[in-house]
């Protein structure tokens, strides 16, 4: 589970993660720059969650170091109940449960 955080604190943090989405969409990239792919962009995303949660938690303890698995667990959950669930449950009404 995702901890929520209120519309207040999150307007502290949305103007910035909305230029750093807007740097790494494919549909803005121009022809022959480097978020011209998918797979580059997937690289992308992985090296800057990497870089936030070694600057934020790589000097810190070892339990400090540990949250960084409850964190990625989180968003990985998060990620799985609103986004690839939405999905297949589209994908399944629009062809037909496979079970």
């Amino acid at each position: 589970m995702m901890p929520y955080i209120t519309k207040k604190e999150r307007k502290v943090f949305d103007k910035t993660v909305e230029l750093l989405i807007k740097q790494l969409d494919t549909k803005r990239a121009k022809p022959f720059d480097l978020f011209d792919s998918v797979p580059n962009q997937t690289a992308y995303v992985t090296y800057i969650i990497y870089k936030l949660l070694r600057r934020l938690y790589g000097k810190l303890s070892w339990h400090h170091r540990a949250q960084v698995y409850l964190i990625l667990e989180s968003v990985r959950s998060e990620f799985q109940r609103n986004c690839m669930n939405a999905y297949e449950d589209a994908k399944k009404q629009e062809n037909g449960d496979v079970g």
